[in-house]
C-alpha cells in the first residue's frame, strides 16, 4: 500500500496540477488531471438495522449511526464520494421475520446510497418462486442502481436488472458492474433465471465499460477469494468492494498486475471489504490520475474500517423511518427474572426448546442467536431479535448413545441431561431446530415431528407459560 507520505506527495502535486484537459471527441468534458475518489462501502449487512451485540462487543452497529457517518463525510467532502453495498442486505435481522427486506430497502433509499448488487441471499428471501416475487419486490422498491451481470433471463439472455450503471461525479464517469454468487444457481429460487460465472462475465463486461467510462469499479458478491482471482484476471478493473464472504480487510487490499500501465498506476486493482453485519464503515480514499483521452487509474490509497457505536448519534430522520416498521413489536409480551447475554444464549434457548417441547433434551446450534434477553420487561421486538433464522422446530426420542455423540459436538449445546447420569441404552424425548435434524449426523434417519410452531412462536409461548405437551 502507498504510505501517507505517498498521498502528502500527490496532494502536493494536484496543487499545481490540477488543470483541466479536454477528452478527445467530447468537447463539453474539460477533466482535471487529479481527481480524489472516496468510497464508503458495506457488505452482508443482513438485516441489522439495529444496534446489536457482537461477541464481547455490546451496542454497535445501526444504521441510523451509519447514516450520520456518511451524511458527515458527504457534507464536508468537496472530493467524488460513492457509497456502495455490495449485497445480502437482508434475510437475517429481527425485522426480516415480518417485512422480507422493506424496510431495509427503504432506508438505502432513504440515505441514499448510490449504488449496490444483488447478495445471494437477496434471491433466499423465502423458497421457489416466492422467494422470486420477493426479489423482485425489492428491485421494484429500489430507486437506486442495482447491478447485476451475470444474473439474465433464460429466454431472453438479458439481465434481470442492469449490468452497469455509470455514476458522473465532479465531471468523472465511474462504470460500476455487479456480481453476484455462482451458486445462486443452486437455488429454488432461480426458476427461469441463469447464474453466468462471475469471472467470465467480467471478463466480457469491463472492456465494455473501459470505453463508456474513466474508473471502472467492480461491485461483487462472490467472496474474497473469488475477488482476488477477478482481480489477477480482469486488471482493468480499478477497484472491486466486495462481498459474501463476510471478510474483515483492516486495509485495502492490492493485488499486483504483470499489466503494463503507466508508471503512476498502483500496480493493480484495489480490494476492500468491510466483514458483515453493518458494525463498521469501510472507507476507501484514492487519488486517480488522468492518462490518455479518459483513463483514469489510481496512483495512491489508503483506507480502513470506521467503527459504527454509540458515540455516533444517531440520524433523526432514519430514526424515524426505522421506527416505523418497529413500532408495532414494541408491546411487552412477559418478563424475565434474569439477564441472558449473548454468548449464554445457546443453552438459555435449549431450555426453551425443552420446555416448550415438553420434552426431556433440548437440543440448540451454537452460533445462531444473536440477542439477549434483560431482566424485566420483554418485548416481541426483543424476542425477534434472539435467533439468526426463525426455524421451525420438531420432536422425537434418541437413545442415551446418540446423545453421548452429540455432546462431543462443539455445534450443539445440549440441555436436560449430562454426561453423568446419561443411560446409553435409555430413549429420551428430544426437542431441536428442524434443520439439525436432517444435518447432524448422529440424528440422520430418525423421525423427527414439526410441532408448527417456529423459534419465535416458542419464545412467545414460553413467556406465556405455555407449552406444546
Amino acid at each position: 500500500m502507498r504510505k501517507c507520505a505517498v498521498l502528502r506527495l500527490v496532494a502536493c502535486m494536484l496543487v499545481g496540477m490540477l488543470l483541466p484537459m479536454r477528452v478527445a471527441g467530447d468537447s463539453s468534458r474539460q477533466l482535471p488531471r487529479y481527481v480524489r475518489l472516496v468510497i464508503l462501502h458495506t457488505n452482508d449487512v443482513h438485516g441489522h438495522m439495529l444496534p446489536f451485540e457482537y461477541g464481547e462487543e455490546q451496542d454497535v452497529g445501526g444504521v441510523a449511526r451509519r447514516a450520520t457517518i456518511i451524511n458527515s463525510i458527504r457534507s464536508q467532502s468537496r472530493d467524488a464520494v460513492l457509497v456502495l453495498d455490495a449485497g445480502d442486505i437482508f434475510d437475517r435481522g429481527p425485522l426480516d421475520k415480518a417485512y422480507h427486506g422493506e424496510p431495509d430497502f427503504a432506508i438505502l433509499n432513504a440515505i441514499p446510497y448510490d449504488a449496490l448488487t444483488l447478495g445471494n441471499n437477496e434471491f433466499d428471501g423465502a423458497p421457489g418462486m416466492e422467494g422470486q416475487r420477493i426479489l423482485f419486490d425489492r428491485i421494484r422498491q429500489a430507486r437506486i442502481p442495482i447491478v447485476c451481470a451475470n444474473c439474465t433471463y433464460k429466454a431472453t439472455g438479458k439481465t434481470i436488472v442492469p449490468p452497469y450503471v455509470i455514476l458522473e461525479r465532479n465531471g468523472i464517469r465511474f462504470g460500476i458492474f455487479g456480481l453476484t454468487a455462482p451458486r445462486v444457481a443452486t437455488y429454488t429460487t432461480v426458476e427461469g433465471l441463469a447464474i453466468e460465472d462471475p469471472i467470465e462475465c467480467a471478463k466480457r463486461i469491463v472492456p465494455i465499460l473501459k470505453e463508456e467510462a474513466d474508473v471502472v469499479i467492480g461491485l461483487t458478491h462472490i467472496g474474497y477469494t473469488l475477488d482476488k482471482q477477478l482481480a489477477a484476471q480482469v486488471p482493468d478493473i480499478d477497484i472491486i468492494v466486495g462481498g459474501d464472504s463476510h471478510t474483515w480487510i483492516a486495509e485495502p487490499e492490492l493485488v499486483r498486475s504483470t499489466a503494463e500501465r503507466q508508471a503512476f498506476w498502483v500496480g493493480g486493482p484495489i480490494i476492500v471489504q468491510d466483514g458483515e453485519w453493518g458494525k463498521c464503515l469501510g472507507n476507501l480514499e484514492t487519488i486517480l490520475r488522468l492518462q490518455g483521452d479518459h483513463d483514469y487509474q489510481v496512483v495512491s490509497f489508503r483506507g480502513g474500517l470506521i467503527p459504527v457505536d454509540a458515540r455516533t448519534r444517531e440520524s433523526k430522520a432514519i430514526s424515524a423511518l426505522l421506527s416505523r416498521y418497529t413500532r408495532p413489536f414494541e408491546k411487552v409480551v412477559g418478563y424475565s427474572s434474569e439477564t441472558v447475554t449473548n454468548t449464554e444464549m445457546t443453552g438459555w434457548m435449549a431450555n426453551v426448546f425443552r420446555a416448550i417441547g415438553g420434552t426431556q433434551v433440548g437440543i440448540a446450534q451454537v452460533g445462531d442467536w444473536e440477542g439477549r434477553i434483560k431482566q424485566g420487561p420483554v418485548t416481541q421486538l426483543d424476542l425477534m431479535r434472539i435467533p439468526s433464522f426463525n426455524n421451525g422446530l420438531v420432536t422425537g426420542s434418541v437413545t442415551g448413545e446418540i446423545l453421548r455423540a452429540l455432546m462431543l459436538d462443539k455445534r450443539v449445546v445440549i440441555s436436560g441431561v449430562d454426561s453423568e447420569s446419561l443411560d446409553s441404552e435409555a430413549a429420551y424425548t428430544v426437542c431441536t431446530q428442524d434443520f439439525l435434524s436432517k444435518t447432524l449426523p448422529p440424528l440422520k434417519g430418525i423421525t423427527f415431528t414439526p410441532i408448527n410452531k417456529t423459534i419465535i412462536d416458542a419464545l412467545n409461548d414460553y413467556f406465556a407459560g405455555k407449552r406444546v405437551n
